[in-house]
């Protein structure tokens, strides 16, 4: 190992140095002070630090506890004195082993293995808790994610493609992703309908991936088998398909959005560096893919629903129009009926009331005044004839009443003349 000493006695140093060489150590810097050995540490950058706990200018756990905040190594303690408290203090400063004066060879050697031993367990530990510290962090994004497609879900107020390109841009912030893509699988194709990133394309939206025959596209090939596919390194990925405006991808992430057993479209991620995303990724994805696939399959559901409705309202007012019409064709067939019933009733008697008019009037008895009287009854009774005409004009423009029916009968409501003709007048009946 690569020793560095920290003792203000010189003779100290010196055993120390000789039990480390006869071991095969090898010395790197020898300090008499803290704040010398600071100053040091990271131009030697020693495996392991033999320090003395006390020092003419700091205390040696003082110096230990700033060393595993500048450049974390294991650090043996050297003290004349095995005090609990002192021992609790160096633990609590992060020291590794403690060995008391006089020291012996053998005992410097397995505080050093020991030091480098607990050392190394404690990085393990370091970098396992910001593992999960990371993980957890990542999965809260998550879950802040998949609350934010709870609240998509049960609502289609704006268009799917509106909504998924929120979906996307929200991934790619959250997490940091150089692009977040978004396609759908329409017939033999996947149509790309969102992206975000620092450097989409304008081409993006809409580009089309066939899905058969089969070809390179780690979104195709997702989309088709419904599995997730990682290629960490894309230039070893036969199944990648490099886009035709962008050569910077290193590594993709394909995940299928899935609804029951059906592929509704594929979530991809994209990075610039070789293994810029691995299974932790995947496995977050997979879980978003699961919240953004309910949501799409809801806002198609909505949308198919609202189109439903919409042509229902359009044939209910054809239905209305229709309805509309037929009255008004029974209006025009009833108002018909009226007119060949009033044409067929007054006819006769308009002829009869003409006639004897015009007869009367050529007789040389009738007074010149009864005359005149008669030339209007006669003009006035031309003028219903005209009328009459009218009605039955009309009445050839009208449709028949709904089944045949009559709607009224004048004859029915003329009470029957009771009262006998004169011999004298001419026949009413022409």
């Amino acid at each position: 190992m690569q020793v560095m000493i920290v003792d203000d006695q010189r003779t100290t140093r010196a055993v120390l140095r000789g039990f480390l060489e006869r071991h095969g150590h090898v010395i790197v810097r020898e300090t008499s002070t803290g704040a010398e050995t600071l100053a040091a540490l990271e131009e030697c950058q020693p495996d392991v630090v033999l320090l003395d706990v006390e020092l003419p200018d700091m205390s040696g756990i003082e110096v230990a506890r700033q060393i595993m905040v500048r450049a974390p190594v294991p650090v043996v303690m050297i003290s004349a004195h095995e005090e609990d408290e002192l021992v609790l203090q160096a633990t609590q400063a992060g020291i590794h082993a403690y060995l008391t004066k006089p020291i012996d060879g053998r005992d410097l050697q397995r505080a050093l293995i020991v030091a480098r031993a607990r050392f190394e367990d404690m990085r393990t530990m370091q970098r396992l808790r910001q593992a999960a510290e990371q993980r957890a962090a990542r999965l809260a994004l998550a879950h802040e994610i998949v609350r934010y497609l709870a609240g998509m879900a049960g609502t289609a107020g704006e268009g799917l493609r509106v909504i998924l390109q929120k979906v996307a841009e929200r991934i790619q912030q959250q997490f940091g992703y150089f692009e977040v893509k978004i396609a759908l699988v329409e017939g033999d194709e996947l149509v790309i309908t969102a992206a975000a990133g620092e450097q989409v394309h304008p081409a993006t939206i809409g580009f089309r991936i066939p899905l058969f025959p089969e070809g390179p596209s780690m979104m195709a090939w997702a989309a088709r088998h419904g599995k997730t596919l990682l290629a960490p390194d894309v230039r070893q990925e036969p199944r990648f398909l490099p886009c035709p405006w962008n050569s910077q991808t290193l590594c993709e992430l394909s995940v299928p959005l899935y609804v029951g057993e059906r592929v509704l479209g594929v979530l991809d991620i994209q990075s610039t560096y070789v293994d810029g995303l691995n299974q932790e990724d995947a496995e977050i994805m997979e879980i978003l893919a699961g919240s953004l696939g309910a949501v799409i399959d809801n806002v198609r559901l909505v949308n198919e629903l609202r189109e439903h409705a919409r042509r229902l309202e359009e044939a209910n007012a054809q239905l209305i129009t229709a309805r509309e019409q037929l009255i008004r064709s029974e209006r025009l067939a009833a108002i018909g009926q009226v007119a060949a019933a009033v044409q067929h009733e007054v006819s006769n008697p308009l002829t009869a009331v003409l006639g004897n008019a015009h007869w009367l009037v050529e007789r040389a008895d009738v007074p010149e005044e009864v005359r005149d009287i008669l030339r209007v009854i006669a003009r006035e009774s031309l003028r219903i004839r005209d009328v009459l005409r009218q009605l039955d004009e009309v009445q050839d423009r009208l449709v028949p009443y709904a089944g045949g029916a009559q709607m009224l009968d004048l004859r029915h409501t003329q009470p029957p003349d009771t009262s006998a003709a004169s011999p004298s007048s001419p026949s009413t009946e022409h």
